[in-house]
């Protein structure tokens, strides 16, 4: 019986901790969100890397603020995008593509991270530095 209401409040502990750690998250992505949602221009810095790690693309752009980062490329450069197996996927980008058939895939790295996002869903802050990188996987 005691082992039983230990085990309960752990449970509803946890659940609400698990609660909390959401509410947290959605406040700070809307307020993220909230910060580009605005017609103010933006400072982004857009680098593209060959396979061979060679600089292809460097270039400053001041863009409208609250645009995904499809919306600003896409205006931007000249992209293609995947379709089928690639549906949604980055697959060229000025002079660079990628060789799905050679697991040669761009990689997007935002400030030095590794994008946990792709461009149709990221919506890019100022002073933003973007990295497209072919890469073999």
């Amino acid at each position: 019986m005691k082992r039983n209401i230990i085990i309960n409040i752990v449970v509803t502990l946890s659940t609400l901790v698990v609660i909390g750690l959401i509410i947290v998250s959605y406040f700070i992505i809307k307020n993220i969100n909230k910060n580009n949602d605005n017609d103010d221009l933006i400072t982004i810095t857009i680098h593209a890397k060959d396979v061979d790690g060679n600089l292809v693309i460097n270039k400053e752009l001041e863009v409208k603020g609250g645009q995904t980062l499809y919306q600003i490329l896409n205006s931007e450069f000249t992209i293609i995008m995947g379709t089928g197996a690639n549906d949604g996927m980055l697959v060229g980008f000025s002079e660079i593509s990628s060789s799905p058939s050679e697991n040669i895939w761009f990689i997007i790295y935002i400030n030095g991270d590794y994008a946990m996002y792709g461009i149709k869903d990221y919506i890019p802050i100022d002073e933003d530095i973007i990295l497209f990188a072919l890469e073999t996987y």
